[in-house]
Parts: structure tokens; C-alpha cells; sequence
């Protein structure tokens, strides 16, 4: 085996992360065990002290310093353009994970020749569940699967998803460079699944892997960086581009004008519930769809042009038809969520 091979490239994007870096880099260790790994720490513009925390933890990890945020997609570009490893993994600064975690994974992916995205249990740091995969609907948006649609045969065996939560994702590296990594204009929020989605185009699965854990202190770092408005202007903006980018013709007829109802539905009730930043935020998002629909015309072609798979194919097993009165109770439990963290005034 060559001195210089690598099992993993860890790439962790960070901004002002400095106390959260130490425990991550810590577990990281005790997760990698005997396998050869390389840290590489993106780091959007701290002001903090984060780099010298790392660099006191690994002496030799690569760092690459951005004098601003340029947002996770693109950190996380940035980190994998200088991988060296067989798979590349992509991790959250405010991740802990579980001992052995890493070397389990990678034993898992090397014998999994059909995946190329892989996520471990994610766990929250009161033992609730964070993420284990997610399901398309036909209302555009994603759902995340949690204890309650689990079995016993769902806790052991790994299975098939569409998409993963990108706090903590495994990566074949060949495929992730086929795809041209992650699409760096959405800064953050769906680039993970918009990769998940532009993966599985290419004939590639998606796995969730229950056997390794890890814990994460979600929104550790967006929620200080990112206003409530702003998230929601990225999220749905970025949703809508990839439905409109990445689905085939039959599905774009199916999904667009139900995904546009539950968008408008969203914005109304963060107006009644007087969020009127967060309802513009939607609009927003809308309309900056609407007015980019030539570049979004030449993305789809491109993207189209690499498809291997029909969306019947695609969708099959990883997409759920949920009842509207279901769907509709979802939204109002998204908005409720932002509601009871209305900033004063």
C-alpha cells in the first residue's frame, strides 16, 4: 500500500466555531480508529481563534482560509477539491461522533458498490432522533423520517433514502467529483439533497446506515449567522431551483403546481402570525425562480443530459404520498416552529 494513501478526506467547513471544534476533532479520532484520514478545516472568514484550536488538535490538518462567508455549499467544495481520500466526508463543526463510527461507515461503503452518499443515525443531544434519511413527496418538499416510522427491521438494516441531512454525509469521492460536487450558489439549506437527487440521476443510491451514530447540536452554527428570513428565502428559494433544475417533465407537471400552493399557503400563515419578514422571504424565493428561468433552463439541460434514470426509477421506494389535510398539518408545524422564535419588535 502506498505511504500516502488515504481512506478519508474529512472536510468541516467552520465560522467562529472555535468551541465546538475541539470536541468534533476529538471524536473524530476515536471514530477514525486505525484508518488513514486527513482533516481539512474551511474556515469562512472567523474572527475567533477556531484555526489554532484545530491546528493545537491536528497538527497537520489543512486549512483554507476564506476572508468571508461564502456559505457551507462552497466551503465544502473548496475542502473536497484538495481530498485526497477514497470517500470524502462532510462534516458539521457542531457534530460528535460515536466511537468507531467513521471506520464502521467506511467498512459498510466499501461493500455497498451501488451507493454513493452515506449518512449513520443522527441523533440530537438529548437522545432524540435528528435525521435518518429523508423521503421525496409529491408537494416538492422532503420528510424526515423519524422514530415513529421505524421497525425493528429499520433499526438494523440499512436502507435505501433520498437524501441525507448534510451535517454528517460519507461520499464516494469519484462520484461526488461526476456531479462537479455541490451547487455552490445555494450558500446553504437543500445543496445536500440537491446532490442526493443529481447522484441518483446518474444511477447512483443513497444509504442510511442505522448502525453508526452520531450526535449533533443542530443549527449550532446557522442560527448565528442567518436571520429566520433569510433561512426560509434559502430554503424554499434553493428547493424550488432543484424541483425545477432536476425533475424530469412528467414530474415537473405533477409537482410545481402543488409545491407553488404550499409556498403561497406558508407565506399566508406567517403573515396571519404576523412574521411578515418571513412571508416575504417566500415570495422572494418564488419570484427569484421566476425571473432566473433562462439560466435554469441551461442548468436543466445540463443536468438532463447526464440522466441514466427515469424519475420512476429514481423515485421508487424513496418518495411518499402523504394526505393533503397531513401535508397541510406539516407546513402549519413549520410555521409554528418559526413563530415561537419571533425576534422582538
Amino acid at each position: 500500500m502506498p505511504t500516502n494513501y488515504i481512506d478519508v478526506s474529512v472536510v468541516i467547513p467552520n465560522i467562529d466555531g472555535s468551541s465546538l471544534l475541539g470536541p468534533c476533532l476529538n471524536s473524530l479520532m476515536d471514530s477514525a480508529e486505525d484508518m488513514s484520514i486527513e482533516v481539512i478545516l474551511v474556515d469562512n472568514g472567523s474572527k475567533d481563534n477556531s484555526i489554532d484550536v484545530a491546528k493545537s488538535i491536528f497538527s497537520d490538518i489543512i486549512v483554507v482560509e476564506n476572508d468571508r462567508n461564502l456559505g457551507f455549499a462552497t466551503a465544502c467544495n473548496q475542502g473536497a477539491a484538495k481530498a485526497n481520500g477514497r470517500y470524502v466526508l462532510l462534516l458539521n463543526n457542531d457534530v460528535i461522533l460515536g466511537k468507531s463510527m467513521l471506520r464502521s461507515l467506511v467498512q459498510f461503503a466499501d461493500c455497498d458498490v451501488q451507493a454513493a452518499m452515506w449518512q449513520p443515525t443522527v441523533k440530537l443531544p438529548d437522545g432524540s432522533l435528528d435525521t435518518a434519511g429523508s423521503f421525496f413527496t409529491m408537494s416538492g418538499f422532503i420528510r424526515h423520517r423519524g422514530w415513529a416510522q421505524f421497525n425493528d427491521r429499520l433499526l438494523l438494516t440499512p436502507s435505501r433514502v433520498f437524501s441525507v441531512k448534510g451535517a454528517c454525509m460519507l461520499l464516494n469521492r469519484t462520484a461526488l467529483e461526476s456531479v462537479k460536487g455541490l451547487d455552490g450558489s445555494f450558500f446553504c439549506y437543500w445543496e445536500e439533497t440537491d446532490l442526493a437527487w443529481r447522484l441518483q440521476l446518474r444511477g447512483w443510491e443513497i444509504r442510511f446506515v442505522p448502525i453508526c451514530c452520531a450526535e449533533h447540536k443542530n443549527g449550532a452554527t446557522v442560527s448565528r449567522i442567518l436571520s429566520d428570513a433569510d433561512r426560509n428565502y434559502l430554503s424554499f428559494r434553493n428547493r424550488f431551483h432543484a424541483i425545477l433544475r432536476n425533475s424530469s417533465i412528467t414530474t415537473l407537471i405533477k409537482v410545481v403546481p402543488i409545491h407553488l400552493a404550499c409556498c403561497l399557503v406558508v407565506a399566508l400563515q406567517f403573515a396571519i402570525g404576523r412574521r411578515r419578514d418571513c412571508s416575504l422571504a417566500v415570495c422572494r424565493a418564488i419570484w427569484w425562480n421566476l425571473r432566473h428561468l433562462n439560466s435554469l433552463r441551461r442548468e436543466r439541460s445540463v443536468v438532463q443530459g447526464y440522466r441514466t434514470v427515469s424519475d420512476r426509477v429514481l423515485f421508487r421506494d424513496v418518495s411518499s404520498r402523504i394526505p393533503f389535510v397531513e401535508a397541510m398539518g406539516d407546513l402549519r408545524k413549520y410555521v409554528v416552529a418559526f413563530k415561537s422564535q419571533r425576534p422582538a419588535g
